[in-house]
């Protein structure tokens, strides 16, 4: 099974302006002349994955100028266009996928997110088992946690400023559960990509053609509160090696990693 690359690079990155207020997020500079976006590109085209798609919505025309000079990452890149309707994490992903070849597993990161993490041994992982979706997690602060059994199987989410839990038939379940926050990265299956199109049809709604947008996690979500026989098998990754992690969505974050990433060797 081929895996293929996406970066979810199409964001209004609001929470980062100035800068993204005539910038993309994506192309914020962190070290040597590399952009968040590069470094991402570099990471998943180190894992030995040679086609990656890339959603563009803010400032387009910035983000595919700067893609036009990324051959030298030896990846064949494509763009996935959404400057007339961002369609969050979940339409940007069935959109791009349209764009990529059939029956591939994708592995996707956001732009924002700046690390070093072997992609490449999250991908032996992935083919290894039999998880239809791993997603990166780890034991760090947040407001919004995903929750896992101790096999790391996913069973929902919970917002711990306002209590709320989904999907809600977990609640008696929660003493068992372990709370781990998202990390920005996570790969599909073919056959998870095939539920998520399901997933859009009867769910979400949409015309055939037509992509309605919404988030990835919820429809993560919305499979946990499936009958268990009837679930993807979604699981959490722990990476063995230490790495760097860093969300860049703020200038005060931006600093900090462009602090920790100065004379490193990317």
């Amino acid at each position: 099974m081929e895996t293929v690359g996406l970066i979810f690079a199409a964001g209004l990155g609001t929470r980062l302006k100035p800068f993204t207020d005539s910038h993309p997020k994506a192309l914020a500079p962190v070290t040597k002349g590399l952009t968040a976006f590069d470094i991402a590109l570099k990471n998943i085209t180190r894992a030995g994955i040679n086609t990656v798609a890339v959603n563009i919505h803010h400032f387009p025309e910035q983000m595919r100028s700067h893609i036009a000079e990324c051959e030298k990452y030896g990846a064949a890149i494509v763009i996935s266009d959404e400057s007339a309707l961002l369609l969050d994490t979940g339409g940007g992903l069935l959109k791009a996928s349209r764009l990529l070849p059939e029956d591939s597993a994708i592995l996707i990161q956001n732009a924002d997110i700046v690390t070093d993490v072997d992609l490449a041994e999250m991908k032996r992982e992935f083919e290894n088992s039999s998880a239809d979706v791993m997603i990166l997690a780890s034991e760090r602060d947040t407001s919004r946690y995903l929750l896992f059994d101790t096999e790391n199987r996913l069973h929902g989410w919970k917002n711990i400023k306002t209590g709320q839990v989904k999907p809600p038939v977990i609640e008696d379940d929660l003493e068992d559960l372990h709370k781990l926050a998202f990390g920005g990265i996570h790969l599909l299956s073919p056959k998870a990509l095939k539920r998520l199109n399901v997933y859009h049809k009867t769910i979400v709604g949409s015309c055939e053609d037509e992509i309605t947008p919404f988030p990835i996690m919820d429809f993560y979500i919305w499979n946990c509160s499936l009958p268990k026989v009837e679930q993807l098998d979604i699981r959490a990754w722990h990476p063995k090696k230490s790495y760097r992690w860093h969300d860049i969505g703020t200038p005060e974050r931006l600093m900090a990693v462009q602090s920790e990433y100065k004379g490193l060797q990317l």
